[in-house]
C-alpha cells in the first residue's frame, strides 16, 4: 500500500495513502492510517519511549523478562501495551480488535532493534 514516509534520526512516521474510499470493514481505529517506528532512544533532544518506558537499544533480555513482553508462539514479534477495541461489523457481528506496540529484537537478540506502533494484531495474534 502506498505510504508517505518521513524520517528523522531514530524516528519514522508512515502515513498510508488511500486512493479509494475504504470499505466499512477496515475503517476505524482498529486500522490506523499511520505508524511510528523508533530505532533509537532519542531523536535530537526528544526521548523516544513507550508509555511503559521501553526504548530502542534497551537490552532485549531485560525487555523479554518484563511483564510488558507479551508474546504469541505463532509470531516472531513481542507486544506490549495492547489496546483492545470493541468492533461491530455491518452485519451486527462483534469482536475485540487489538492494536499494540510491537518490539523487534536485533539479529543477535541483544537489544530492542525497533519499537513500532500502532500495530494491528490479527486473529491469530500476529501483526
Amino acid at each position: 500500500m502506498p505510504s508517505a514516509v518521513r524520517r528523522w534520526a531514530g524516528f519514522e512516521l508512515r502515513e498510508r495513502q488511500y486512493s479509494d474510499e475504504l470499505p466499512d470493514a477496515v475503517q476505524g481505529p482498529w486500522y490506523p492510517n499511520f505508524r511510528v517506528v523508533f530505532t533509537a532512544a532519542v531523536s535530537g533532544d526528544v526521548r523516544l519511549e513507550t508509555e511503559s518506558g521501553h526504548v530502542a537499544g534497551e537490552p532485549w533480555a531485560d525487555f523479554a523478562a518484563s511483564p510488558d513482553a507479551n508474546s504469541n508462539g505463532l509470531c516472531e514479534q513481542r507486544y506490549g501495551e495492547i489496546v483492545v477495541l470493541s468492533r461491530t461489523y455491518s452485519d451486527g457481528t462483534m469482536e475485540d480488535a487489538r492494536n499494540s506496540v510491537e518490539f523487534r529484537a536485533s539479529d543477535d537478540e541483544t537489544i530492542i532493534a525497533s519499537v513500532t506502533a500502532p500495530s494491528v494484531m490479527h486473529r491469530d495474534g500476529c501483526a
